[in-house]
C-alpha cells in the first residue's frame, strides 16, 4: 500500500481525494466554531478535533471500517468519549473526592456595541471621496465613434491633430501609402 505519492506543484486538481478531505475538514471546523460562537484563536483545536472525529467515524471504501480501524487494525472502537465541540464538560478524577471540575474554555467577555460619542453625518446622502473624482471624469467621457462625431465634439481640433499624427506615423514607417478615395465610395 503506497501512502505517499508525488504530484506536480500548484495542481490541486491532481490531488482530488486530498483536496476533498481538506475541504471537509475546513468546512467542519467553520461549522464547529460558528455553532458555538467560539473565537477564531481556537481554530487549531477545532482542526485537531475535526480530524480526530473524522478518523474515528467516517466510513472508508472498505465497508463498515473507519480510517482508525484500518490503520491500527482494531475491530471495534469506542466513541463514547466524543462530545460536542465547545460544550462545557466536567472532569471526573478517579479515586477523587467526588467533586467535579469544569473543563473547557474560559468565558470570553461579551463585547457590547457601544454608542459612538461623536456625531455622525446623515448617511442618506453619500459623497464620494475626492480621490475618485478623476475616475468619475473618465467614466463620464464618451469617446466619439465616428469622424462626424469627433468633428462635432468640443475637442475636434485635438482629434484632427491626433489623426494627422497617426497618418504621418503610418507613412514614415511605410505601413501603407495613402490613396485617393474611389468615386463610388462614401467619405
Amino acid at each position: 500500500m503506497n501512502l505517499f505519492s508525488m504530484s506536480m506543484s500548484y495542481t490541486p486538481q491532481l490531488n482530488g481525494a486530498a483536496e476533498r478531505e481538506n475541504r471537509t475538514i475546513v468546512e467542519s471546523v467553520r461549522c464547529m466554531i460558528y455553532a458555538r460562537s467560539l473565537p477564531l484563536k481556537l481554530w487549531a483545536e477545532a482542526v485537531n478535533t475535526s480530524v480526530y472525529v473524522l478518523n474515528h467515524t467516517v466510513p472508508t471504501s472498505i465497508k463498515d471500517k473507519s480510517p482508525y480501524e484500518l490503520w491500527f487494525s482494531k475491530e471495534v472502537i469506542n466513541i463514547d468519549h466524543l462530545h460536542v465541540f465547545g460544550r462545557e464538560c466536567y472532569l471526573n478524577k478517579k479515586g477523587g473526592n467526588g467533586t467535579k471540575r469544569v473543563c473547557g474554555f474560559e468565558d470570553a467577555e461579551e463585547s457590547l456595541v457601544q454608542q459612538s460619542s461623536r456625531n455622525l453625518r446623515d448617511r442618506s446622502i453619500l459623497k464620494m471621496p475626492t480621490k475618485f473624482d478623476s475616475f468619475i471624469l473618465l467614466a463620464e467621457y464618451i469617446e466619439p465613434q465616428t469622424y462626424k462625431e469627433a468633428m462635432a465634439s468640443e475637442d475636434s481640433d485635438k482629434w484632427l491633430a491626433a489623426m494627422k499624427e497617426e497618418l504621418e506615423s503610418l507613412s514614415i514607417n511605410n505601413t501603407w501609402v495613402p490613396v485617393n478615395l474611389l468615386s463610388d465610395r462614401k467619405p
